[in-house]
């Protein structure tokens, strides 16, 4: 059974979850790889398309209502965070500096961001920027611009993971105005496309940084496989169709999650805090879960030990959330 202790470079909760990939029920995986038959026919098409990165800026900026200037292509949402705080740092006299980072949240957020020299703290005062999941994973809330703006305080620049947005229709923060503070976003295709193979993400840069975090990413990183941007056109012509699959599996799962769990709130995103009546033990119900067959996210790897996170993404949900239902019921 892995450890679930962390260290400032690393990734326990990527450990934890691909090392026990093998159980009968998996509820850790926040992405939808494998569960879409519309996904599935189109990266398994064996005929050439255009591969032109600018193509691909040109179809994410019309998704997001952006100038095609503000997107930066990267290899995923986590390098696509990695790249955002670099820029942030390298703009720094000092060598370090205080971040806000709410918890729980996705590891990575403030994780990648300690490696890079960063401080991650609860509250705004002192900090340089700040960092969120927006829908919050592994919390599944949706927040507004009027939220955000509340939490950060009087923050310059604010990064938001998007991974989750498109489970729900609306504007993204790529297009919110938050007066002195400068919005960027990340993301990638491997939630609600389900397309992790394709190694492809992007970060929307305020206006007047897209250029230097071009040429910060053209420095630091390779561009992205011609492979990978035949698929993300590929998925973005037909992304009307793979929405409606994904958000139609989504909200199966939160149908049957709430017909099991009284009180459940409806959710942004295919994922939700499990905190029972008020605190459940993270690792030991975490544990208590593996022995039982059923795989969950620890809550303690997102910062928060009295709960775990469960993810509503498989087509098995209904009989893998019975197996841990049955687990949970001793800890309640």
């Amino acid at each position: 059974m892995t450890d679930l202790a962390r260290s400032d470079v690393s990734f326990p909760l990527a450990d934890w979850i691909l090392s026990h990939s093998g159980v009968p029920h998996n509820l850790s995986l926040s992405g939808m790889t494998g569960e879409l038959t519309t996904v599935r026919r189109l990266l398994n098409d064996p005929r050439p398309g255009p591969s032109d990165p600018e193509d691909l800026r040109r179809a994410l900026a019309q998704v997001h209502r952006v100038s095609r200037d503000r997107i930066v292509l990267t290899h995923g949402a986590t390098e696509s965070n990695a790249l955002v705080a670099t820029s942030w740092m390298r703009r720094r006299r000092a060598a370090s500096g205080a971040l806000l980072v709410r918890r729980p949240e996705y590891p990575p957020l403030g994780d990648g961001a300690r490696a890079l020299g960063f401080h991650p703290q609860r509250h705004p005062r002192g900090a340089r920027g700040g960092v969120l999941s927006n829908p919050w994973n592994p919390e599944g809330r949706l927040w507004s611009s009027e939220d955000v703006l509340a939490w950060g305080g009087s923050l310059r620049n604010v990064l938001i993971d998007e991974i989750f947005r498109e489970f729900t229709p609306g504007p993204g923060a790529a297009s919110w105005h938050g007066g002195r503070v400068r919005f960027w976003v990340s993301s990638s295709f491997t939630k609600i496309y389900g397309a992790d193979e394709i190694r492809l993400g992007y970060v929307i840069a305020p206006e007047e940084e897209a250029k230097n975090l071009e040429d910060l990413s053209a420095l630091l990183l390779d561009p992205p496989a011609r492979a990978s941007v035949t698929a993300g056109l590929r998925l973005l012509r037909n992304r009307d169709r793979i929405l409606q699959e994904s958000r139609e599996l989504f909200r199966r799962n939160l149908r049957i999650l709430r017909d099991l769990v009284p009180g459940v709130p409806e959710l942004a995103a295919p994922v939700w805090f499990d905190r029972g009546r008020g605190r459940l033990p993270s690792r030991r119900l975490s544990q208590a879960a593996l022995k039982g067959g059923v795989l969950v996210g620890p809550g303690e790897l997102f910062g928060d030990g009295r709960g775990v996170r469960i993810c509503l993404t498989r087509r098995s949900f209904e009989r893998d959330l019975r197996a841990y239902l049955k687990v949970r019921r001793r800890f309640l």
